[in-house]
């Protein structure tokens, strides 16, 4: 992943997360949720892209539902590399900003478009790793293959 994949990945979670563990956790504290590193990178691409159209549309669409479309996403990968290309200072802070953010385990976990699962340890059983599970999961006993 691209420096600027992380860096709209970590617009995206600062927009939409603490959104969310409102509606989970109600009286959460939303401006705990963020640490250093990415509250970094989240306001120099917010500064950045100040007034542009793609930033105004990933407001718009988090405040609303929640969801970011593929496409917002894309609109602000190039709009970063727009910039980034432009700007060779800004180019250059955001990379080591990135570096920052890319320290923490957080990054794994925080854009809603993917999984990440781990198993450490001693393990014995089945188990099951998996994101948005509606309905309930059953496990069969004594046939091969269950």
């Amino acid at each position: 992943m691209t420096d600027i994949e992380i860096a709209v990945r970590v617009l995206i979670a600062q927009l939409t997360l603490p959104a969310h563990l409102e509606h989970e956790h109600p009286g959460a504290d939303r401006d705990g949720t963020s640490e250093p590193a990415f509250q970094l990178v989240y306001e120099m691409v917010r500064t950045k892209l100040s007034g542009d159209s793609a930033l105004e549309r990933l407001e718009l669409e988090a405040n609303q539902a929640g969801q970011i479309r593929p496409r917002t996403r894309a609109r602000l990968v190039m709009a970063l590399e727009d910039a980034a290309e432009d700007d060779a200072h800004f180019a250059q802070e955001l990379r080591a900003a990135v570096a920052e953010a890319r320290k923490s385990e957080r990054l794994d976990v925080e854009s809603r478009g993917s999984v990440t699962n781990q198993i450490t340890g001693n393990v014995s059983g089945r188990v099951v790793q998996a994101r948005d599970i509606h309905g309930g999961v059953t496990f069969h006993n004594g046939s091969k293959g269950s």
